[in-house]
Order: C-alpha cells, then sequence, then structure tokens
C-alpha cells in the first residue's frame, strides 16, 4: 500500500516523543494505530481511495502505512495503491488491518454506502422507446441488436403482458395518425393504449405489416406528453418480430409561416474544414456575442471545397417540405466563393445527400434568400458550408433565418437507430456486432489516424449544460491499445463535450467521464476511435464496450 496523504512525519515526531519520555519503561512492544478510517457514500462506476488521509503507524517501526491489508465485503478488487471501484450499488464493510514487525496487530472497520446516479439514457432501446411486462410475460429479446429493432418475448396470457412504449409530445386538439412498419415473424392482434386508455387494435401477419391508428388529444394545454403502447399478448406462441419505422402525420395550417431559428447564435456552430494536406489554410468561428460566423482564408489552394467553414443550422429537414433560407454576408471586394446546403454535414461515402440542394453563389454579397425544397426522405440536419479555397479571404455570416412553411399534412419521422461502424478499407478488413446497447469491434489491422477505426452512437439530446451529465460505460480488448471518448455535436466536431483518451486491455475496466458544461440544448453522439500509431503494432484485435449508459450528476457527490 502507498503512504497516506497526511503529513506522516509529524504524527512520527509524536511518536518520538514518547518513546523518548519512556524509554526506562517496560520494553515490551507496542500495538500499531491505525488513524483517518472514516465511512462515506460514492457513487457506483466510480473509483475511490481508500486510503486518502490514512496512516497506520507504531511505535517502534514508524510509519507502517505500506503494510496495511484492505478487505471489503461483499468483495470488490482494491489495487496495491488502495484504488477499487464499486460496479454495484449496496452497503459494504471495509476492513483495514496492519501488523508491525513484532507481529502485534491492528484494525479498523468503516462502512460504505454506494449508491446509483439516475440513468438518463442508455442505447439498448431506440431513443424514446421503452417495454414493460406484467404477470409471468417476459422480453427475451427487446432493443436494437446488429441494426434493428428486435422484439422477442413469451409467457404472455393477456394483451397488456407484453408492452413496447413510447412517448410522444402532440399538439393539443389535432388528429394524429401513427404508422408502425413491422416485419414479423408471427401473426395474432396487435392492442394499441393511450396513456393506458384503449385507442384502437389491428392484425398481425406473418411477413410485412403496416399498423396504422388515429389518436386526438383534447386539451387546453397546447401540447401534451402521450405514451403509446403496443401491446403483443394477443400472439399466437412467442412474440418475434422487428419494428422497422415509426412515424405521424397531421393536419396543418397550409402556408403557414414557421420561424425555426428564432435571434440565431452563431456559437458552437461553426467549425472549419481544411485540408491539412493541402497549401490551404485558415479558420473559422463565430463571434464572442454569437451574432456572426466567420471564415478566413489565409493561403490557398486549386480547389474551392478545399477550404471553407459549416454553419449547423440544427434545424432537421422534413421530406416535401419547402425551406426559405435567408442571411446576410461580408466579403472581400471580388473574392470568389460559393455556399451549398447540405442535408447532413458530409456526403457521398457517409450516406448524406446534397443533390436537390445545391445552389452555388459567386461573387454575391448582401442579403441572400434562398428557397429549397426536402424531396428526398431522409432524417439530417441542415448544413451550410461556405467554400472559398481558391481565395484568401475573409467572410462574415450573420442574421440567418430559416423559415418553414406548413403543407396541408405535416410528418414526424422517429429514427430507430443503433451503433454506426466506420473503418478505412484500405488499411484492413474489420467486422462489427452489436447488441441491446453493446457492441464488439474485431479490427484486422489499425490506421494511424484516430478516425480510421470508429464507432458511433446514435444521437442524444443535451438539455441545458453538458456539465449535467456523466457517461459511463465498461471496455476491454484483447491486446494493449489507446483509443479515444469523444461527444461531438450531432453531425460535426465541434461543440466537443467530452474527449479524453483511454487505454484498454484483456481486464475489464469502468470507465467514468463527466462532460464539460457547453453546448446546451443540441443533439450530440458519442464516438469511440480506434486509430493510432501505437496500435498498429497489434493484429487481429478484439474489443468490448457496454454496459454504455448516459447519467445525470449527483451535485452533492460528484461536486
Amino acid at each position: 500500500m502507498r503512504k497516506s496523504k497526511y503529513l506522516v512525519g509529524s504524527l512520527l515526531s509524536i511518536f518520538a516523543l514518547a518513546s523518548c519520555n519512556n524509554n526506562t519503561a517496560s520494553a515490551s512492544n507496542s500495538a500499531p494505530s491505525i488513524m483517518g478510517v472514516k465511512g462515506f457514500q460514492c457513487i457506483v462506476n466510480t473509483t475511490v481511495d481508500f486510503l486518502d488521509g490514512v496512516v497506520a503507524l507504531d511505535k517502534e517501526d514508524g510509519d507502517i502505512t505500506p503494510n496495511l491489508n484492505i478487505t471489503v465485503s461483499p468483495s470488490i478488487e482494491v489495487s496495491e495503491d488502495g484504488y477499487a471501484t464499486f460496479t454495484k450499488p449496496g452497503e459494504y464493510q471495509v476492513l483495514y488491518k496492519v501488523t508491525d514487525s513484532e507481529g502485534r496487530t491492528a484494525q479498523k472497520n468503516s462502512y460504505i454506502e454506494v449508491l446509483t446516479r439516475e440513468e438518463y439514457l442508455n442505447f439498448a432501446m431506440p431513443s424514446g422507446f421503452y417495454s414493460e411486462v406484467n404477470g409471468l410475460a417476459k422480453f427475451t429479446e427487446c432493443g436494437m441488436i446488429n441494426g434493428k429493432f428486435v422484439v422477442k418475448g413469451e409467457g404472455h396470457q393477456i394483451a397488456e403482458d407484453l408492452k413496447v412504449n413510447r412517448q410522444f409530445s402532440l399538439k393539443s386538439n389535432t388528429l394524429y395518425t401513427f404508422k408502425y412498419t413491422i416485419d414479423s415473424q408471427c401473426a395474432g392482434k396487435v392492442k394499441v393504449l393511450a396513456n393506458n386508455e384503449y385507442c384502437g387494435e389491428a392484425k398481425l401477419v406473418v411477413g410485412d405489416n403496416i399498423l396504422s391508428f388515429g389518436h386526438i388529444v383534447q386539451s387546453d394545454e397546447d401540447y401534451e406528453d402521450v405514451v403509446i403502447s403496443l401491446c403483443f399478448g394477443n400472439i399466437t406462441g412467442n412474440v418475434d418480430l422487428v419494428i422497422e419505422a415509426v412515424e405521424t402525420t397531421y393536419p396543418q395550417n397550409e402556408g403557414e409561416e414557421i420561424d425555426l431559428t428564432g435571434d440565431f447564435d452563431f456559437g458552437g456552430r461553426v467549425e472549419p474544414n481544411f485540408n491539412t494536406s493541402l497549401p490551404v489554410r485558415g479558420n473559422a468561428f463565430s463571434t464572442l456575442d454569437g451574432k456572426e460566423g466567420v471564415l478566413e482564408v489565409t493561403a490557398s489552394c486549386t480547389d474551392i471545397w478545399e477550404g471553407g467553414m459549416f454553419v449547423n443550422t440544427g434545424v432537421t429537414l422534413k421530406e416535401g417540405t419547402k425551406y426559405t433560407i435567408s442571411f446576410d454576408m461580408d466579403v472581400e471586394e471580388e473574392k470568389y466563393y460559393e455556399i451549398v446546403f447540405r442535408c447532413g454535414k458530409w456526403g457521398g461515402e457517409n450516406n448524406y445527400t446534397t443533390e436537390y440542394m445545391n445552389p452555388e453563389y459567386v461573387d454575391v454579397k448582401g442579403h441572400m434568400v434562398v428557397e429549397i425544397e426536402a424531396s428526398i426522405a431522409k432524417l439530417d440536419t441542415l448544413f451550410i458550408y461556405v467554400q472559398s479555397g481558391t481565395e484568401t479571404n475573409t467572410i462574415r455570416m450573420s442574421n440567418l433565418k430559416i423559415i418553414e412553411h406548413l403543407n396541408a399534412y405535416g410528418r414526424d419521422t422517429y429514427p430507430i437507430q443503433d451503433y454506426e461502424e466506420y473503418h478505412d478499407s484500405l488499411i484492413g478488413e474489420a467486422t462489427f456486432t452489436s447488441r441491446l446497447g453493446a457492441f464488439k469491434y474485431h479490427i484486422n489491422k489499425f490506421g494511424s489516424v484516430d478516425s480510421n477505426e470508429k464507432v458511433t452512437s446514435p444521437a442524444f439530446f443535451v438539455n441545458g449544460s453538458g456539465g449535467n451529465y456523466v457517461l459511463t460505460f465498461k471496455a476491454k480488448a484483447s491486446a494493449p491499445i489507446e483509443a479515444v471518448v469523444a461527444a461531438p455535436v450531432k453531425g460535426g466536431w465541434d461543440p466537443t463535450i467530452l474527449w479524453q483518451r483511454i487505454y484498454l486491455n484483456s481486464e475489464e475496466q469502468v470507465f467514468t467521464f463527466f462532460m464539460n458544461a457547453s453546448g446546451a440544448d443540441r443533439d450530440y453522439t458519442f464516438v469511440w476511435q480506434f486509430g493510432s500509431d501505437k496500435n498498429q503494432a497489434f493484429e487481429n484485435v478484439d474489443i468490448d464496450v457496454y454496459d454504455v449508459s448516459i447519467c445525470l450528476r449527483n451535485r452533492e457527490l460528484d461536486g
């Protein structure tokens, strides 16, 4: 055991003085003493220091803190330095014991209460979904498995025994039509409840199913939260199906215009994009007051798109919906630039598309107005890319406003998302599987850049400060490798509310990270990156990441 953080020297001086004053006394050996032991509370999946403030002293031997033996019941492993990680909540007894050179011992007990953090979400189920069982029923599988929302259950006797629930925020006094797309290996009926009240039922057949039903919330409030429950207890035999898609449609005031951006703040929504393998150089940033996004190109190259700035509007596009985008541009005289509107940040290989919204503007200054129609069914965020890689240039964008033009009917699509894996196929092969919020990743060969091999989580919403949230997960690898875990804004990289380099080996490790306070009220993703110069020394490595959850911070215990 390592030494205490107390001033051991002062305590030893007291022991020494006592020894001098009693040098004529009995020569019998004195028992050692353990001081500083105390009980405390802590949070599950955090590492505690059992030797913080603890010291073991002996009148004859002096400081014998390194001889301390610490045992915990129920049993958990305590390192030689006195650290331990509680992976389960409960009450634990800690026994401190020390023996001096003459065989005399001392011991003290303390009690530790390990509390759970309140979980915000995990990735076992698609965002917004949760399951419920009654009676003797059980779900044998319910959640995301290799990109599919798999639902399997047994033991049901009545319809309400097996429920798959999702909460929706619905406008009051408006008729919503729900549509669930289901691929089923079983037949029977599905009963639908809205806030536990009967809403309808539909026949379920083997094969493809479209489950459609209506619901209206009658209330004086503008919006109400409604839990829609699909009850699978009327199935003959065991439940075995995949929920593929969920959407709602509802009437709107056709022609009405909705301002989606208000007083747009560029803060945290501007990201530079410069290809460092080319001579193009520059930067992009938001002004301190958030009123402008600024692109500075200080060295040019031959390709305009190699230098520019992304602006993440935060607006999720809807299929078949028209938008008016307006903003002001301040650019140097006779400088060349283009503006590209993107559904998602990137195109091509990352399955984003720009083909339906790609107008280009050259030598245009002042107020700009652009109309686009999202004609491709893709739920993603509108990005504006200002590119000027062929000119040394300073461009300022301000007063961004996006107006949605309502159709006769609105449509909201609720994503069924799982982890996504990417590896550079030019480097080597990789295999990836996911199951109920955990993933296994086999990497044949590693690239030298972090992003050559990576896994991205589904998006999650940060309400308020990022500092309210904690990421916890467990991980191990078949070789001693390094990795990066980060939490960038969805579809971009800035702001990033977490970035940490970690080290994995064959032993299970618990990781707990507090997110920083930036980036309020936005969608983020977790990214695990495994490319590294050091990792290139290893081949055919198996990586396991599991028990991934986002928890709310406990202000009393987390500080």
